[in-house]
Order: C-alpha cells, then structure tokens, then sequence
C-alpha cells in the first residue's frame, strides 16, 4: 500500500467487508485523505477518497455496522469500534 506525500494513517484495524452476498475479509485504514481495505486474499484494495463519500451511517442491529455511500456504489464494512470509526469518517469527510 503507498501513500500520497503527507498522507498519514489514522486509523487501522482488522474489518470486513461486505459487497451484496460476499464477505470479504481484510484490513481497513483511515487516512487523512481517503479510506482503504486491503483484502488478506486478494492484491487488489478498495480506496474511496474522502471526497467522494456522500453518507456515512451506522446499520444497527445485532452487530452495528457502517454504510458508506460514495458515488452510486455502498460499502458496509463490520468492525470494532464501528461507531467511533463512522465520527472519524465523518470529521474528516
């Protein structure tokens, strides 16, 4: 994974993320610039600019997750702390 000049990670841990019926295991990072999921199986990482997010939100039930829509695509990702990662989001978005 390489970062822009001046990008900082802020946050990172493990997460998954869920595309219609697929789970896909991995690890989330917030930067200052953008969201990144780096699947354990795959080369291939997710990155949406902050920029693009259009709404972050939490889906409560069960387990909390967090919805994020950027452009006309949603992302819902499980992970701990879910609520504290959707204000970081949120804050920098």
């Amino acid at each position: 994974m390489e970062l822009e000049k001046d990008e900082v990670i802020l946050w990172k841990r493990g997460a998954n993320l869920k595309i219609k019926c697929l789970k896909i295991s991995g690890t989330l990072f917030i930067t200052n610039r953008k969201i990144i999921f780096k699947p354990f199986l795959s080369k291939k990482e997710l990155k949406i600019g902050l920029n693009e997010i259009k709404k972050v939100e939490i889906i409560k039930g069960f387990i909390k997750r967090m919805k994020i829509i950027a452009g006309k695509k949603e992302y819902i990702f499980f992970t701990k702390n879910v609520i504290d990662v959707a204000h970081l989001i949120k804050s920098l978005s």
